[in-house]
């Protein structure tokens, strides 16, 4: 079997793509249709649940995320915002 890096992109089976345990499939959105945003210079008390609350406002959300250290689990103050289609994101953008 050929290692990843190899495999052309159009024969990767949907199989290897890692999904939350539990997840149903029909909820999942088609692969390569997220959008995923950059969202920097955040407070070090902001959280995953403030980030969804301001960005589910202007459109629907599949997830969120605050980096933090892995030690200490403080906030390295940056997170991502992922969208269900890019046009939601690019729409998010044209928001702000």
């Amino acid at each position: 079997m050929a290692s990843p890096s190899t495999t052309p992109r159009s024969t990767i089976a949907a199989e290897t793509v890692p999904v939350a345990e539990g997840t149903p499939a029909a909820v999942l959105p088609p692969l390569g249709s997220i959008a995923s945003l950059y969202v920097g210079d955040l407070a070090a008390s902001v959280d995953e649940t403030q980030l969804h609350a301001v960005f589910s406002q202007i459109a629907p959300l599949t997830s969120v995320r605050v980096c933090r250290d892995i030690v200490s689990g403080v906030s390295l103050g940056y997170g991502y915002v992922n969208f269900y289609s890019r046009q939601e994101g690019t729409y998010v953008l044209a928001s702000s």
